[in-house]
């Protein structure tokens, strides 16, 4: 383990380079490459907070920075392509002793031409990990993005704290089939900070072909009604090719109360499955393939083996729009309940956010369950679509 070292030190300077393959490497290894420096936004009477020592990135916590408690790190990126797909990774590890309220992430600054921010894109690391840690995510600009910025955010570090980051990489992924999922919270993307909360799109990756990407557009809290109203639907049909999926499991949200949350709230017997119709359409017009899947299953949130069963209509509905519209359809929610009412307590517990009372999102463990499942399910579809999954 390398020693605590000093604030003030040279800082090695390094910066995006484009091979000629166009494959687009970022400060990889942190080697010392003369180009544009990272920045730091923090300093303390103009102290180095930052150094590159052994080819990693070094960060160390400021005991006098009392004004602002994070220590940011950017790097300008050039122009992402629009309705491309990029790989963000980075290796990580820590040396921190009291992790209470500790933040280390790696990010991509997506601004529009006014230069507000639109969304900061990356990877969260949980503090106090004394190994070297990757993750990555794989994500498309948005189209009003006009400009790109790379940071690495470090929170509340204490003067005894040390993050190393090394091999920062953005690639753009190319000559894959596309597999689009569409769907709410039981499905989308959650950060290490959310831990052990995931969605179960986020353990399919692993299950599919190699020349199969996942692109997870699933959003929290979003019904087939809000998901369009705010934009995310027309995101997925921007980087639509041909011959790409589109997995749409909505139904949870659609189900919300409609005196509450009116946003969200679709009655079956017409607006619901009209936007299932309708989706289904675009997606075909655009020579991509629909795929329909039903809910998880949601618990009675004091755990008894009782289902709720008011989901049942919106899963019915699912299922007569494929037949009527001739899409594939993964009832997920027929094969899971079985297999969950089967389960013991302890077992069931263990795959939703029963700490919380919660038994509708899940654990990793419960993302692992779904995602199994589904892949399981799918491999009975004909082909192309089982060809997906290993």
């Amino acid at each position: 383990m390398t020693a605590k070292v000093g604030v003030c030190a040279n800082l090695c300077l390094l910066a995006s380079v484009v091979c000629a393959s166009g494959e687009m490497l970022v400060n990889n290894r942190f080697a010392d490459s003369g180009l544009t420096p990272w920045v730091s936004i923090t300093r303390h009477n103009q102290r180095q907070l930052h150094i590159v020592r052994d080819g990693h990135l070094t960060i160390v916590g400021d005991p006098e920075n009392k004004n602002n408690n994070m220590i940011t790190l950017t790097q300008a990126l050039p122009g992402l392509t629009q309705n491309a797909h990029y790989r963000l990774s980075a290796r990580v590890r820590c040396h921190i002793p009291k992790t209470e309220n500790k933040q280390i992430s790696v990010t991509v600054r997506q601004a529009d031409a006014a230069g507000k921010t639109i969304e900061y894109t990356g990877v969260h690391f949980l503090p106090g990990v004394n190994a070297w840690t990757e993750q990555e995510r794989v994500f498309t600009p948005f189209p009003q993005a006009a400009s790109f910025t790379f940071y690495i955010t470090t929170g509340n570090l204490d003067a005894e704290d040390l993050v190393e980051v090394s091999e920062v990489s953005l690639r753009p992924v190319e000559g894959k089939v596309n597999l689009f999922l569409v769907g709410d919270s039981t499905m989308c993307e959650y950060t290490a900070l959310n831990a052990p909360r995931e969605g179960w799109g986020m353990r399919l990756q692993p299950l599919c072909s190699p020349d199969v990407l996942v692109v997870n557009c699933a959003v929290s809290g979003r019904s087939t009604k809000s998901f369009q109203a705010r934009g995310s639907w027309e995101r997925v049909l921007a980087q639509l090719r041909p011959g790409d999926y589109v997995v749409i499991g909505m139904g949870i949200n659609d189900n919300a109360p409609k005196a509450t949350r009116p946003q969200n709230h679709t009655e079956t017997g017409g607006e619901f499955e009209g936007n299932l119709k309708r989706w289904i359409g675009e997606v075909r017009s655009r020579n991509a393939l629909p795929v329909l899947c039903t809910t998880t299953v949601l618990w009675q949130a004091t755990g008894r083996k009782s289902p709720q069963t008011d989901l049942g209509k919106y899963n019915q509905a699912i299922l007569e729009v494929a037949r009527e519209c001739g899409c594939p359809a993964i009832d997920l929610h027929a094969k899971a309940f079985p297999l969950i009412a089967a389960m013991e307590k302890p077992q069931y517990d263990s795959i939703y956010m029963s700490q919380n009372k919660d038994y509708c999102h899940l654990t990793d463990k419960g993302a692992e369950f779904y995602a199994k499942l589904f892949v399981s399910l799918s491999k009975e579809q004909p082909i192309p679509f089982a060809a997906l999954f290993k």
